[in-house]
């Protein structure tokens, strides 16, 4: 790697930590330009050099740590004997991850309608890896027997990652989380939830 592009790849990695840290410390909505360009010592105008706003510098924080967080949470997963278990463990940690990202950075529900965009486009990548995990798990049951092959591996991890997505959407529309004012949020029913789901899947996957 060139010099000048070592320079602006660490530069922009230290604007993200730092940003981290700002909008654990205050907030997403009580969090400025200003104050991130303070805490690593760099102006506005270095930091529209990098990112487009503060929608932009907040999506790319959470999507760094999430691709951080992605990989540990799969390498314990594949440490987990049952592909059931192996399964509910993944997809619960994914919503407690969720829960904890809103409410460390205090999202509000006008700026998740902001950043929520920007997300789809940036985690078409990542959930294809995800399913592609979910699938390598799947089949190994299958392959062991756990799991009965009438459906495909890769069927299978697409709809249980469809399920915990629709359930973590319908907690967002059925709740009070649409108030405009940052709250505090609490998924776990929508833990429960899934587990009773995936529970009854394998239920209906299990050979006799």
């Amino acid at each position: 790697m060139a010099e000048e592009t070592k320079k602006r790849v660490n530069k922009r990695d230290r604007i993200l930590q730092t940003a981290s840290e700002v909008f654990a410390r205050y907030g997403y909505d009580k969090t400025t330009l200003d104050d991130i360009g303070k805490k690593c010592g760099l102006n506005k105008a270095s930091l529209y050099y990098y990112f487009s706003n503060k929608e932009d510098i907040y999506v790319q924080v959470i999507m760094t740590e999430t691709t951080v967080f992605i990989n540990d949470l799969q390498a314990q997963t594949a440490s987990i004997i049952s592909t059931a278990d192996k399964i509910r463990h993944y997809l619960i940690e994914r919503v407690k991850r969720y829960e904890a990202v809103l409410n460390l950075t205090q999202l509000s529900f006008e700026a998740l309608q902001k950043v929520e965009p920007l997300f789809q486009e940036l985690y078409v990548t990542v959930r294809e890896k995800e399913v592609d995990f979910l699938e390598s798990l799947l089949q190994a049951g299958i392959e062991a027997g756990e799991i009965v092959d009438t459906h495909t591996a890769r069927e299978l991890a697409e709809s249980f990652f469809l399920v915990s997505d629709a359930i973590k959407h319908d907690r967002q529309t059925q709740s009070n989380l649409y108030r405009a004012e940052a709250q505090q949020h609490d998924y776990a029913k929508i833990e429960q939830r899934l587990s009773n789901i995936i529970q009854w899947i394998f239920k209906g996957l299990a050979k006799d």
